[in-house]
């Protein structure tokens, strides 16, 4: 029997991140590992720039790599979703969009596997494993239940990336650019032979940030609406979770989502500012975003526009989670004291957890209604991730900065087996109570039920 590795791949506008959660043959406890990468310093991070750099005649994603004046092209992700949308265009002279992002994936993709690899034959020699991949795209459906364009778009990419890395698991390094259109048609040609698309997975980034809250160490029962400011999009959710037993004394565990919503709008405006305002290199803007003071971000009309953005992806979602049925009784409570708030919000995402975008949720306020500000609780990794080094060891005594926590949720909620979250009006009714069978699960997942 082969283990299982799930590689939680989560490829944002301004940062690459990723988790892994690894099921060895034969058992059914999961071991959970955010990876640490080494950057072109020599630097350890939990994530990589979203970019590539390029020279005349190569590409890399390292700086250091290309001799001579190297040019930094940053946005990757919302230059292949205008791509998508419309028509694919050069990047640089002899290399479209779509190819420079599937150079910069299977590159980021190889360094993640290489780790776990040298991994897996420390801990379990003689293994074999089925790898799989689940990636998250912004949502363009919202509350529908029909697969998008882009979401197979993203699956199609993803299962190219996956079908080629496994077959040059070294690759590294610098590549000409005239090569990258054959290793396009490489992969496209292997992961159609090798099927690879049905070990890859696309969930909405709204999902994905509900699934992390799944794992928390201090998940509360309850409703959480999830904002997740990116640097490309604004993403929500509105879910609840609670566990349940039935009349026979079985236990299991109910998750159901009321809406979700995607706005266009994040960071990137703000870093786009600080660009022009005190003259930066644009990939320099995104690193001091972080260590803005409070009083530096609010003075920027970019990020005044950017909480309207934020406030209208929360409103986009109350107004979605108003076609339930009894929705005040979901959303709010009358107290003695005043109104209050039954969700409370969770700030996932690098965006959300700048003091400013911190300060602006905790006193935020739905307009249709006199309220008390909902509590607003910066996700946590759970202590049951480890840390995996470039090196392939796993160490459990370190844990990321506090900064680095919502900046990998998204990741750690991919981290698990793929299942689509129900929407709470489709979740069975009924003595069933939407209990799944347990054949073929690999752990006790949130399951629907009402």
């Amino acid at each position: 029997m082969a283990g299982l590795v799930i590689i939680g791949f989560d490829f944002g506008m301004a940062l690459t991140k990723c988790a892994v959660a690894i099921q060895p043959p034969s058992q059914s406890e999961l071991e959970r590992v955010v990876v640490e990468f080494r950057d072109e310093d020599g630097e350890e991070r939990f994530h990589l720039p979203s970019r590539v750099w390029t020279n005349e005649d190569s590409i890399s994603l390292d700086e250091i790599d290309l001799p001579g004046i190297a040019d930094c092209h940053l946005g990757l992700k919302r230059r292949l979703l205008d791509a998508w949308a419309g028509a694919d265009e050069e990047l640089v002279s002899g290399a479209y969009v779509t190819e420079c992002v599937f150079f910069s994936l299977t590159r980021i993709l190889a360094r993640v596997r290489r780790s776990v690899d040298s991994h897996l034959r420390r801990q379990y020699p003689g293994a074999s494993w089925t790898w799989v991949v689940n990636a998250a795209t912004p949502s363009a459906r919202g509350i529908s239940g029909a697969v998008t364009a882009r979401e197979l778009q993203m699956k199609s990419l993803i299962a190219r990336v996956l079908a080629f890395v496994e077959a040059h698991p070294d690759i590294a390094g610098a590549s000409r650019i005239v090569d990258l259109r054959a290793e396009v048609a490489e992969a496209e040609a292997l992961s159609l032979r090798h099927a690879t698309a049905r070990r890859v997975a696309i969930l909405r980034e709204s999902l994905a940030a509900a699934l992390f809250a799944l794992q928390a160490d201090d998940a509360v029962t309850g409703t959480w609406l999830t904002v997740d400011v990116g640097a490309l999009t604004t993403d929500t959710s509105l879910f609840f979770f609670r566990p349940d037993t039935l009349t026979d004394g079985r236990e299991f565990r109910v998750a159901a989502y009321y809406a979700m919503a995607s706005r266009i709008g994040g960071m990137q405006s703000v870093a786009d500012a600080l660009v022009t305002r005190d003259d930066l290199p644009a990939h320099a803007a995104h690193d001091r975003l972080g260590g803005l003071a409070q009083g530096e971000l609010e003075s920027l009309a970019e990020f005044g526009q950017l909480t309207e953005i934020v406030r209208q992806s929360i409103g986009d979602t109350l107004r979605g989670a108003w076609e339930s049925e009894n929705p005040y009784f979901h959303l709010f409570e009358d107290t003695q004291r005043g109104r209050k708030c039954r969700f409370r919000l969770l700030l996932v995402g690098g965006g959300s957890c700048t003091p400013a975008m911190c300060d602006f949720l905790r006193c935020w306020t739905w307009h249709a209604f006199n309220h008390f500000p909902p509590e607003a609780v910066v996700a946590r990794i759970p202590y049951a991730f480890g840390v995996l080094l470039a090196n392939g060891t796993v160490d459990h005594s370190q844990h990321p900065a506090d900064l680095d926590h919502p900046i990998l949720a998204v990741a750690c909620g991919l981290a698990q087996q793929p299942w689509e979250m129900p929407r709470f009006d489709n979740i069975p009714h009924g003595p069933a109570r939407g209990v799944p069978p347990r054949s073929g699960r690999i752990e006790e997942d949130w399951w629907g039920g009402n």
